[in-house]
């Protein structure tokens, strides 16, 4: 028995419709899905191999690979390419705090650019581009763009219920 007289039999017949999977997500759901499976794919990129055919990791690259031709691949873990995309991943998870959406877009679009960068790069150091590209840097612009798709359901209206 429900208040005000009503029983459950006057109810609309909202109830008993099925939901497409944006309704059951919602807004919120759908930003926290694309935001931290596009994370976990800039991060795990780390920990794949960067540069063929040499199976260099990410995590053995030096950072300046995104910006100088001569780059070391031997780095130690924190001046690696593989901790600039685990930081890039991070930064993702911590832009679901933010309502806006904003610092996930930002981080969806560093890692794009992370992957032009390094892709310049290893053309300008002369390697077969096409070829000399691993799982990692592919990883990298894969999780940019699903983490940027993420970011734009983050936009969504504050609710203010007013009282009757």
């Amino acid at each position: 028995m429900m208040g005000n007289g009503a029983t459950m039999h006057d109810r609309p017949d909202t109830a008993r419709r099925p939901m497409a999977l944006g309704a059951v997500l919602g807004t919120a759901g759908q930003t926290m899905l694309f935001t931290l499976v596009g994370a976990a794919g800039m991060i795990v990129s780390a920990f794949l191999t960067w540069i063929r055919p040499d199976n260099v990791l990410g995590t053995e690259v030096g950072y300046r690979a995104f910006y100088r031709a001569s780059f070391s691949t031997n780095a130690p873990f924190l001046r690696s390419a593989g901790a600039v995309a685990i930081a890039i991943g991070i930064v993702a998870v911590i832009g679901l705090a933010f309502r806006s959406g904003w610092l996930i877009r930002l981080a969806g679009a560093m890692g794009i650019v992370a992957f032009a960068l390094f892709t310049i790069t290893l053309h300008r150091a002369g390697l077969d581009v096409p070829t000399a590209l691993g799982a990692g840097p592919w990883f990298v612009l894969g999780g940019g763009i699903v983490t940027m798709f993420g970011g734009f359901f983050a936009t969504r209206p504050r609710v203010v219920v007013a009282n009757p």
